[in-house]
């Protein structure tokens, strides 16, 4: 009677160390990050050039929504399906000099950022781009 008692409480322990250890938050992360991302979506777009501001856009909500899932590998595929829309709409002109340097050395920063797994730099670094995509289109 005793052995028995004693292994189902062992098992119910076992039980809830593991379904404790399963739930909790990985070290380091308090959770306070996802509470306030903001994806921005775009309505219908006109011209061919903001279609590609949209397509640069839509990357960049898909390397912080990949980051927030912990899917690596997927965020630098996404990442580097984003510096390719930028390679090729990119205007190289004089007028927007300045907005599309910050532009490419933000996509440098989101490299390093998803190479070291680094979730919230993702996430800041995301947010930089929107915003400069947006002076963009203006």
């Amino acid at each position: 009677m005793r052995r028995t008692v004693f292994i189902v409480l062992l098992v119910f322990l076992i039980a809830v160390l593991g379904i404790r250890q399963f739930t909790q938050l990985p070290a380091g992360d308090d959770g306070s990050n996802r509470s306030r991302i903001q994806f921005v979506e775009f309505g219908p777009l006109a011209s061919p050039a903001d279609v590609s501001l949209a397509s640069l856009q839509n990357s960049i909500d898909r390397v912080s929504e990949a980051a927030l899932r912990g899917h690596w590998t997927s965020a630098s595929r996404e990442v580097q399906q984003l510096d390719r829309t930028w390679n090729s709409i990119r205007s190289g002109g004089t007028e927007r000099l300045e907005i599309e340097e910050g532009i490419t050395n933000a996509i440098q920063t989101l490299y390093y950022n998803v190479l070291g797994r680094d979730e919230k730099g993702v996430l800041i670094t995301g947010q930089k781009l929107t915003s400069l995509v947006s002076q963009l289109s203006e």
